[in-house]
């Protein structure tokens, strides 16, 4: 079994063009996709939120040109994503925080996508990767890093099996969207949008519903991981502990950093101080709190440049409709039968996981 370097093997670039970048005024409504690391979803190219350039801007900036079956790694940020280019986005461009592996006649390209995922390789990214508050992989330490290479055969042989446990890993990550997006619209079909308010409802003052309250500090080193308490940050559970700080369910939500992140705990929990969370909800439902808070949108209150803040004061002096509790749990009901199929979804996508990370490990087991 030979191990080997990606140079070795694959043709090599990236979206680093220095001065002839593309400015912010030369992106255009349609034209040559510009792909960026969020474009990368489910081993491909994803066309949401897709970035255009004109094909003269293109034309000077070659280096970037995609092929079809390109595999395309981020080399910035969130380093070690992978995507495998697809025929639509043959000659399409890519930016600066991606490096663009173009196979030699020796190498498979599902094979050298899938070989990103093993611990060997992975590892080598990791102690290649410099910089702290934003990570980077110079193109050449990708070059340097190695991966074992079995004969072309055995490559694809092993990407077939690995792509076939992949779709069922998909299949499941697609359902739950389907599921989240089903309780999106089940919720604006109800209400509408609280902020447009196109169904005409009385209007209430926002801390007549809910009342949120900044979280409190608690350093790493004081906390005790030996706990059931959630510690939430403005991203989810960051931890655990043993102390709570809140006695009944409630909303947490971004004041700091990330904002608009809504997330429900039904538990007792500490709210660290980079959150805001529900001290008062009344006698609302704490599910439909949830959703109202996420169609509010309320990370268009923030401010700040450099590290984005929520006030509250300014959220609870907004006018939102005033829904009449039965209605709400109406709406917390049919939710309540989503997140029940959600859960089966879950351990569905699990053993899913599961099994694609064992063929993974059985596939690649001659490193």
């Amino acid at each position: 079994m030979d191990i080997v370097s990606i140079e070795s093997i694959a043709f090599i670039a990236d979206g680093n063009y220095s001065s002839k970048y593309p400015r912010n005024d030369e992106f255009i409504s349609e034209g040559v996709p510009f792909i960026r690391a969020n474009n990368f979803e489910n081993s491909t190219i994803s066309d949401k939120d897709m970035l255009f350039i004109s094909k003269e801007k293109h034309s000077t900036i070659t280096k970037g040109h995609l092929k079809y079956n390109d595999v395309l790694i981020t080399t910035r940020g969130n380093i070690g994503k992978t995507a495998l280019v697809p025929k639509r986005h043959e000659n399409s461009n890519i930016n600066a925080q991606i490096v663009l592996l173009r196979c030699k006649e020796n190498c498979y390209p599902k094979y050298l996508m899938h070989s990103f995922s093993i611990p060997f390789v992975k590892n080598q990214l990791d102690n290649n990767t410099t910089g702290t508050a934003l990570k980077q992989l110079s193109v050449g330490n990708l070059r340097k890093i190695q991966i074992p290479l079995p004969p072309l055969a055995t490559q694809k042989a092993i990407a077939e099996k690995l792509d076939k446990a992949d779709a069922l890993r998909k299949k499941d990550q697609e359902l739950l969207k389907q599921y989240d997006e089903l309780a999106q619209s089940i919720f604006i079909d109800m209400f509408g949008d609280p902020v447009q308010n196109e169904k005409g409802w009385d209007l209430i003052n926002f801390e007549e519903v809910l009342k949120l309250k900044r979280g409190y500090d608690l350093p790493v080193q004081d906390r005790n991981q030996n706990g059931n308490i959630p510690v939430y940050g403005s991203n989810g559970i960051l931890d655990y502990h043993t102390i709570s700080k809140t006695n009944k369910p409630c909303i947490v939500t971004g004041r700091s950093g990330t904002i608009g992140k809504v997330h429900r705990t039904e538990q007792n929990c500490w709210p660290l101080n980079t959150t805001l969370y529900s001290y008062e909800i009344y006698d609302n439902n704490i599910t439909y709190l949830e959703y109202l808070l996420n169609n509010l949108r309320i990370d268009r209150f923030a401010h700040g440049a450099g590290v984005p803040t929520l006030d509250r004061k300014i959220v609870h002096k907004e006018f939102i409709p005033n829904i009449k509790v039965e209605l709400q749990n109406q709406f917390a009901e049919k939710i309540k039968n989503i997140e029940a199929q959600k859960e089966l979804v879950k351990k569905q996508a699990e053993a899913s996981e599961n099994l694609f990370q064992a063929l993974l490990q059985e596939s690649f087991s001659f490193t």
